[in-house]
């Protein structure tokens, strides 16, 4: 009886998993959202270095820099210019480019995870592993 239990409340939860993934990926994006990060810094420092991947780009977008709440550091906030091709491509380029500014300000570097060791053995735990860290490094959620 308890193995029933089990395997129904696993069978319920992974159906609920996938139902959440298929709704997400049916959702159409909200284009003109902030994407803000917090960076361990005081705001007329993060002006002052603002990094060049977020200003010099030709489709530059809308800064945002104040101070985070509870005087934990800098809220920098971007967005595409409402006159900008905005695709989803375009919004991977763009966090991509605010957690590279995040990493500068705070290192001095951009910081990479490091790679797969080359004599790691292949387990379907790794290779789920693999595929997440892929994914989080352009959209941020898995």
């Amino acid at each position: 009886m308890k193995r029933v239990q089990t395997a129904t409340a696993a069978t319920v939860a992974a159906a609920g998993v996938v139902t959440a993934l298929l709704v997400r990926r049916q959702r159409p994006e909200a284009t003109d959202r902030w994407l803000t990060v917090t960076v361990q810094r005081d705001p007329s420092e993060v002006e002052k270095e603002l990094p060049s991947q977020l200003t010099s780009a030709a489709d530059a977008p809308e800064i945002r820099i104040r101070p985070a709440s509870g005087g934990r550091g800098t809220e920098l906030a971007v967005r595409p210019r409402s006159d900008a091709e905005q695709t989803a491509a375009s919004r991977d380029r763009l966090r991509t480019a605010l957690r590279d500014a995040k990493s500068l300000l705070e290192t001095g570097e951009i910081l990479e995870p490091d790679g797969p060791s080359e004599h790691r053995r292949t387990t379907p735990t790794g290779n789920l592993m693999d595929r997440l860290t892929r994914r989080a490094s352009t959209e941020g959620v898995l």
